[in-house]
């Protein structure tokens, strides 16, 4: 991991979420999208294609000056440790590491970028830009460790350390901020795609303003077993949409 390159990469991210110059905005910009687009995305990252895209990113990296010291840290560390593993007499064993980070990771990371950011908006309110989904063992253990589930929690204040995250979490819901109708009960994420409620077109034109006016109406379902099945559910909260007043200090 070159923390320097992901510490740039992150600040961007908090610094303007969904906004145009986001580094992470190709996994959730443009939903939601329909049920085979979604698929397609998830098979391009379980078979090792979107890994393979940049894997190659990387190697490329080697030819700029600017990116050069970069990717060859992070390339010189895979070459030590298939070294390592070749020393022991078991190459093999560095597919262990390699070939999730090509396919599994992919899904995972997809996935987890869905569920903190999938259908939301620029805004300068973090509960237009964040999703918050109830944390249960299972989930913390597979896809959000470190505490990184309490998301909003995380964007509205990025300098409070990942084990403070609960704590500053049960502080924005005590205060009003946080309402549970703004709370996903579990993770499944946000596509908008097979039906859509009365008043609404089946184009994706209809959904994303559908969207717009009335946050959180909508869900994708998606499972650890990459099952896609999406469908429109009841908003989160009725009628026309107000938030709680900004806590202050």
């Amino acid at each position: 991991m070159a923390f320097e390159l992901y510490r740039r990469g992150h600040m961007a991210h908090h610094r303007d979420e969904l906004g145009p110059d986001e580094p992470d905005l190709a996994l959730y910009r443009g939903y939601p999208i329909t049920r085979a687009s979604l698929r397609r995305k998830l098979v391009r990252d379980a078979v090792g294609i979107s890994g393979w895209k940049i894997f190659k990113g990387l190697v490329r990296g080697l030819r700029k000056p600017r990116t050069r010291p970069i990717a060859a840290r992070i390339l010189g560390t895979q070459v030590v440790l298939l070294a390592v593993a070749t020393a022991f007499g078991r190459p093999e064993l560095y597919l262990l590491w390699f070939g999730p980070w090509m396919t599994q990771w992919r899904v995972t990371n997809r996935l987890r970028a869905l569920a903190e950011h999938g259908g939301m908006k620029q805004s300068t309110d973090r509960r237009e830009t964040t999703h918050q989904v109830r944390q249960s063992p299972v989930a913390r253990f597979f896809m959000v460790p470190y505490h990184v589930g309490w998301h909003l929690a995380h964007h509205v204040d990025m300098g409070v350390p990942c084990w403070n995250l609960p704590r500053l979490h049960r502080e924005l819901r005590a205060s009003g901020w946080l309402p549970d109708t703004l709370i996903y009960p579990t993770y499944r994420f946000s596509s908008g795609a097979s039906s859509a409620p009365p008043g609404c077109g089946r184009g994706k034109r209809g959904i994303r303003k559908l969207i717009a006016d009335r946050p959180h109406g909508f869900e994708c379902q998606v499972d650890l077993s990459l099952g896609v099945g999406c469908s429109w559910g009841e908003p989160h909260a009725p009628g026309p949409w107000a938030w709680p007043e900004t806590p202050t200090a």
